[in-house]
């Protein structure tokens, strides 16, 4: 309902969304939702493009916090109860870090609205970041196991996980996936359709040059090793 002046006021007052035009009396105003400061219905328009813009990034966040927080909380616990995997603590810090700094670009990503009113649907969320979660978790543990094959070697006094390479290569396959989940979070089509925003982007490549450099150094008190280019790669 849209009105000026104080006889539209009820009408204002009633509506689902009542909405006062520039010019309007200040009863008009006060039982409005939404008060117009220019003239024109345009910027009604405008208004609900940027609410369902605002809607469609909360939604991406959530879908991302909700499959990030399982495929790190449930991928770690995995190894730690089944693998005895004592990965060091400073590491998961550096993770949780980057992802938070990356994350903090979405308030200016680039996100189409949608072309209906839009709502929250808690079963759509669960259950995307239930089936991200759950394809990354599978991947790690497949990935944990070709480490093994491959790594593994008879007389060894120390067990493979605990190794700092082993660590390293868990480290960079961590913060590499868990930040690259926010372009698949983030889509409802082609990745052409959407295309992210230049500081989501720039972003993203500095935190993946970081942990990349990382795994060329030899931090003792991290318990993390230099790995080769190979498994950079193949991570």
């Amino acid at each position: 309902m849209t009105g000026d002046g104080t006889h539209d006021a009820p009408a204002l007052s009633r509506a689902n969304v009542g909405i006062a035009v520039e010019g309007a009396t200040d009863a008009a105003r006060g039982a409005a939702d939404i008060m117009l400061a220019e003239p024109g219905f345009s910027t009604i328009v405008h208004a609900i493009r940027v609410s369902r813009v605002i809607f469609q990034g909360m939604r991406n966040y959530s879908i991302y916090a909700y499959a990030v927080t399982i495929r790190i909380v449930m991928s770690f616990a995995i190894l730690a109860f089944t693998y005895k995997f004592d990965f060091p603590p400073f590491m998961i810090l550096i993770i949780a870090l980057s992802n938070d700094g990356t994350i903090m670009t979405l308030s200016v990503d680039r996100v189409l609205p949608s072309m209906t009113p839009d709502s929250w649907d808690l079963i759509e969320i669960f259950a995307f970041a239930i089936a991200y979660g759950s394809i990354l978790l599978l991947q790690r543990q497949v990935q944990c196991l070709a480490r093994d094959v491959e790594l593994n070697r008879p007389q060894r006094t120390t067990p493979v996980h605990n190794e700092p390479q082993p660590h390293t290569i868990v480290y960079l396959q961590a913060a590499i996936i868990s930040q690259a989940l926010i372009f698949v979070t983030r889509l409802h089509g082609f990745f052409s359709m959407e295309r992210p925003s230049v500081a989501l982007m720039c972003a993203f490549y500095i935190t993946q040059l970081i942990s990349i450099i990382a795994t060329y150094g030899d931090w003792g008190f991290t318990k993390i090793q230099a790995i080769s280019g190979g498994w950079i790669g193949i991570v």
